[in-house]
């Protein structure tokens, strides 16, 4: 998901999340456990294993990039892509709604 479709993404949430009131408790638990499975999916462990899983299978397939190596590669990846900024933010954009939910 690019940081538009994620921003996109949130900002229905966050639109959602402000019509709580008018919802059954089982829509607003439907709408924390999207939330929290977004805020999940950001999370560094989370896209470290899957660039990681992600350069294995690359790594397989291509021979000059290695299983291992492709796997570390990859997790790398998923570090970085993790602590950027426009990551961090979004992380902390779906926590702010996670706790308006409760």
């Amino acid at each position: 998901m690019n940081v538009e479709e994620l921003n996109r993404k949130i900002h229905n949430l966050e639109t959602l999340a402000g019509e709580q009131n008018v919802m059954s408790s089982a829509q607003r638990a439907a709408l924390r456990d999207e939330v929290q499975q977004l805020h999940d999916s950001l999370s560094m462990s989370k896209a470290v294993k899957s660039w990681a899983l992600g350069g294995a299978a690359a790594g397989a397939v291509l021979p000059v990039l290695g299983l291992f190596s492709g796997g570390a590669a990859g997790a790398i990846y998923g570090a970085y892509r993790a602590s950027r900024r426009d990551t961090v933010e979004a992380r902390a954009r779906l926590q702010r709604l996670l706790e308006a939910l409760v």
